[in-house]
């Protein structure tokens, strides 16, 4: 079955005062440009997906956001370090966007991350050793980047680990 949504434009700013809301899924639209900033102050958002620019700092606020999928949507920049700052988050996809620079090793911060999908970006450097702390991570995919080095030995320390696609 194709999903093919019928709302285009941009999201409006007026976004950011549904204070109540918990989840934000624009997928299978034909939206463009950011999310308007009011929307980093939604402290009961548990789950964001698909929009586009870099990845604000100000995403550490939603320490509530268990999800976040931010599939094929252009993306660019750095992922922030404010992102260890999502302790509650459970799921991390950055799929398939123009991301560059190095995993932050704030990451190591997200205790509670079950699946880290980085892959099919243009991230640099070695693969921290801080993914060793992730102990609930199942799913580790860092393919398709451009990461150098060797296979940090701490990652025999995710015991519940898998699948992992480096």
């Amino acid at each position: 079955m194709e999903h093919s949504g019928e709302i285009n434009g941009s999201i409006p700013q007026e976004i950011g005062r549904l204070s109540s809301v918990s989840y934000i899924f624009f997928s299978y639209n034909h939206l463009r440009g950011s999310i308007p900033g009011e929307v980093w102050n939604l402290s009961k958002l548990t789950g964001l997906d698909n929009f586009s620019g870099s990845i604000p700092s100000k995403i550490g606020r939603l320490s509530s956001l268990s999800l976040l999928l931010l599939v094929a949507n252009n993306l660019t920049g750095p992922t922030p370090i404010s992102i260890g700052s999502l302790y509650n988050l459970s799921q991390l996809l950055l799929v398939d966007n123009s991301l560059n620079g190095a995993i932050p090793r704030e990451v190591r911060m997200m205790k509670s991350l079950n699946m880290l999908d980085l892959s099919i970006n243009q991230i640099t450097g070695p693969i921290p050793t801080s993914l060793g702390n992730l102990s609930k991570l199942v799913w580790l995919y860092l393919y398709g980047n451009n990461l150098s080095g060797s296979i940090p030995s701490e990652i025999r320390q995710l015991g519940s680990l898998i699948t992992m696609q480096l």
